[in-house]
C-alpha cells in the first residue's frame, strides 16, 4: 500500500504509523480463504502482527520499500455471524513508520483493503456496503465490524436497517468492546442494507470500523466477490469526488452517502438528489465524473461483476473502494502495493492531482506525462498507469495528490485507496 508524508504544521495524518488495530469481515470462504497483510515502508522496519486474545504473534523486518506478508491463521481471521463479540482484534506494531493492507483470496474470491493507524481511527462513523442478497437459497449479508483499538470502548450503533440478532432498524443500542474484542454485524434479511449506519463512541474513546459484504453481485451477474473496506471518520469525509471508471471495464457502481440532513447532490454540475442523515443516492457510471453536495459525504466506488456481457471486458468481478475528496488531497508521497496473485492480470493506479502540478508528480521515479484534465473542473487532472505488480511510490513535488490501486483478472479483482492524508 502506501506512505503518506505528514506536516507538522497542518497537523494532517496519514495512512503511515506504528501501530494498527484491524479484522476482516465475514468472508463467502470463511475459513478456507487465505488471509494475510503486506506491509511496507520507505525506511528499515521491524515489529510484530499479534491476534492477542488467541495468544498468536509473528514478527517481521524489511528493509526500505520491502514488502512483509505475514499471513494470518484462517481460523483466527475468520470471524462469523450477527450481533456477536469475539476476542480476534489483529494488533500490528512497528519501530517506524510503515503501511499496512489487508487482502483476502480464494478461488477467484479477491478482496483487499488499507488499514488504517490508530492515529486515524475515529469516534463517529457511517457504514458504506452493498445491499444483501439471496443466491441458491443462502443469504450473504451486508456487514460491518468494530474493533477496539486496545481501549475499553462504549459504542452506539444507530442500524439502517434490521440487523440479524434482534436489532431493529433505527433503533439504537449501547454496547461495550474491551480490548483486542471485535464486533460483528449482518444485515438481517435480503435487500437490507446496512449503508448509513451510525456508530459512535459514547465514552470519548477512538476505534477502527470496517464493513462490506460476504459475497456480493454488482450491478451485472451472476458472478460475486466478498467487499471489505475501511471506513473513514465522518469528520475527514469531504464534498467533492471525481470517479473514474476502471479501465477496459468501463462501467462501475458509485454511493453517496449523507450525515446531515438537507445534504444535495450534484453530477457534474446538475442538481440529482437530495439526502438526509444516513441516505445514499447511487449511480451506474461508464465515464469520468464529479460528484459534488452541500454538506459532507462519503462516497464509495464499486467494481462490478466482469460476467453476463453486462461489460466491456469479462475480466473483474466486484471489490469495493473508498474515495477521497480533493479536500483531502494532502498526499506528497507513498509507497503501496500492488497485490501480487496470479489470478490477476493487469494492475492499474489512477493518480489525481492538481493541473498545475502535473509536472511533478513521479511514479517510481519517472516523471507522470499525458495528464488529462478533468472536463467538469479543469483545476484538476487524472492519470491512469498500468503497473506491474509488487511495490511502487509515488510522489510528487506540488501540492498532493489522490491515488487508488487496483487489479482485475478472470472474474476477480481488488481495490483500494492507495493512501490517505486526513
Amino acid at each position: 500500500m502506501l506512505l503518506g508524508g505528514q506536516d507538522i504544521f497542518s497537523q494532517k495524518i496519514t495512512n503511515s504509523g506504528k501501530e494498527f488495530w484491524f479484522a476482516f469481515t465475514e468472508m463467502f470462504d470463511k475459513s478456507s480463504a487465505i488471509y494475510w497483510i503486506n506491509i511496507t515502508s520507505n525506511d528499515s522496519a521491524k515489529g510484530i502482527v499479534s491476534i492477542p486474545g488467541v495468544s498468536w504473534a509473528q514478527s517481521y523486518s524489511i528493509g526500505p520499500g520491502q514488502v512483509a506478508e505475514i499471513r494470518i491463521p484462517s481460523n483466527f481471521a475468520t470471524i462469523l455471524g450477527s450481533d456477536t463479540t469475539v476476542n480476534r482484534a489483529i494488533h500490528i506494531t512497528s519501530d517506524n513508520e510503515v503501511v499496512v493492507f489487508a487482502v483476502s483470496y480464494h478461488a477467484f474470491r479477491h478482496e483487499a483493503s488499507i488499514v488504517l493507524p490508530t492515529i486515524v481511527e475515529g469516534k463517529r462513523y457511517r457504514v458504506m456496503s452493498y445491499k444483501s442478497e439471496i443466491k441458491s437459497n443462502v443469504l450473504y449479508e451486508s456487514e460491518f465490524n468494530i474493533v477496539s483499538a486496545g481501549d475499553t470502548v462504549i459504542y452506539k450503533v444507530t442500524p439502517s436497517a434490521d440487523i440479524a440478532g434482534g436489532r431493529p432498524a433505527n433503533v439504537s443500542y449501547i454496547d461495550t468492546l474491551f480490548p483486542n474484542e471485535v464486533y460483528q454485524a449482518q444485515a438481517d434479511s435480503a435487500q437490507d442494507d446496512l449503508t448509513g449506519t451510525l456508530i459512535e463512541s459514547v465514552n470519548d474513546k477512538s476505534f477502527a470500523v470496517y464493513s462490506g459484504n460476504v459475497w456480493s453481485t454488482v450491478v451485472c451477474r451472476p458472478n460475486s466477490d466478498p467487499l471489505m473496506e475501511a471506513m473513514y471518520p465522518t469528520n475527514s469525509w469531504g464534498s467533492n469526488y471525481f470517479t473514474i471508471p476502471t479501465p477496459s471495464v468501463n462501467k462501475d457502481y458509485v454511493k453517496m452517502v449523507a450525515d446531515q440532513d438537507t445534504t444535495l447532490i450534484f453530477k457534474d454540475g446538475i442538481f440529482v438528489d437530495t439526502l438526509n442523515a444516513g441516505e445514499f443516492h447511487d449511480d451506474t457510471i461508464t465515464t469520468v465524473h464529479q460528484y459534488t453536495s452541500t454538506k459532507p459525504m462519503a462516497l464509495g466506488h464499486f467494481l462490478v461483476t466482469g460476467q453476463g456481457g453486462c461489460t466491456q471486458n469479462s475480466n473483474t468481478d466486484p471489490s469495493m473502494i473508498m474515495l477521497n475528496a480533493t479536500e483531502q488531497m494532502f498526499l506528497d508521497s507513498i509507497t503501496f502495493f500492488a497485490v501480487d496473485t496470479n489470478a490477476i492480470d493487469s494492475h492499474f493506479v489512477h493518480v489525481i492531482t492538481r493541473t498545475v502540478d502535473t509536472a511533478f508528480m513521479f511514479l517510481n521515479g519517472t516523471q507522470m506525462v499525458n495528464w488529462i484534465p478533468f472536463t467538469q473542473d479543469t483545476k484538476y487532472a487524472y492519470r491512469t498507469e498500468r503497473i506491474n505488480p509488487g511495490n511502487h511510490r509515488l510522489e510528487t513535488k506540488g501540492c498532493g495528490f489522490i491515488a487508488y490501486s487496483m487489479g482485475i483478472g478472470s472474474a476477480v479483482s481488488y481495490g483500494y485507496a492507495a493512501g490517505v492524508s486526513l
